[in-house]
C-alpha cells in the first residue's frame, strides 16, 4: 500500500510535533536538549537531582534507559544512541560529538569498593569515577564501559567487549577485557 504525499507529510509532521513535545518536556524540567535532538517516546530518562545535557540532532532511540542518579550526563552533537542502551550517570558520563552508540551498549559510571573481604559488599560504598566517550568513537553492540574509564576521540570498540581501562591511542579496540586490534592512523 503506498501513501500519497499529503498523507506522508501528514505523518512526518506528527512525528515532529510529538518529539517536540518530549523535548519541551525535559526543557521544562531543567534539562539542557537541544531543539533539533529527536528522543523517543518509548525511552526512559529520569534526570531527578542530577543534570542532563543533549546536543544538536543528536538521536535517543526506542527503549533506551538512561539515569542520571544525580550526576551529570553530557551528550554531544549529532550522537546516536541505539535501542536497549543503559547509561548510569552517577559518576557523570560525558559522550563527544558524533559518537556512534550501537543497541544494548552499557555505561556504568559507578562502582560498588570490595576490598574488605570480612564485610558485606553493600557496607563497603561505592566510587564514582565517571565515564567520557570521546567524539568520533563507535561502541558496537553490547559494549559495556565501566566507572573510570576515558576513551579518545576517533576509537571503534568491536561488539560484547568490556573496556576497563583507559584508550588513549585512536585505533580498534575488542575483547574481555578490550584490548588494540588494530592502530588508526
Amino acid at each position: 500500500m503506498s501513501f500519497s504525499y499529503p498523507l506522508k507529510r501528514l505523518f512526518f509532521l506528527i512525528e515532529r510535533l510529538i518529539n517536540l513535545f518530549t523535548v519541551f518536556f525535559y526543557k521544562i524540567f531543567g534539562s539542557n536538549v537541544h531543539w533539533k535532538s529527536k528522543i523517543s517516546l518509548r525511552s526512559k530518562i529520569i534526570v531527578g537531582k542530577g543534570s542532563l545535557s543533549i546536543g544538536k540532532k543528536s538521536v535517543i532511540s526506542s527503549f533506551v534507559y538512561i539515569d542520571t542518579e544525580g550526576g551529570k550526563i553530557d551528550i554531544g552533537d549529532y550522537c546516536s544512541i541505539n535501542s536497549f542502551c543503559n547509561f548510569t550517570g552517577m559518576g557523570g558520563i560525558k559522550i563527544g560529538n558524533g559518537a556512534r552508540i550501537a543497541s544494548h551498549v552499557r555505561l556504568i559510571s559507578s562502582s560498588h569498593i570490595y576490598s574488605d573481604r570480612g564485610r558485606p559488599i553493600y557496607k563497603q560504598g561505592m566510587t564514582s569515577k565517571g565515564v567520557s566517550v570521546g567524539s568520533n568513537v563507535w561502541l558496537g553492540s553490547g559494549v559495556c564501559v565501566l566507572d573510570g574509564v576515558t576513551i579518545c576521540d576517533d576509537v571503534v570498540v568491536s561488539s560484547n567487549s568490556v573496556v576497563n581501562s583507559d584508550i588513549f591511542v585512536k585505533g580498534i579496540y575488542g575483547g574481555i577485557p578490550a584490548t588494540l586490534l588494530q592502530k588508526l592512523d
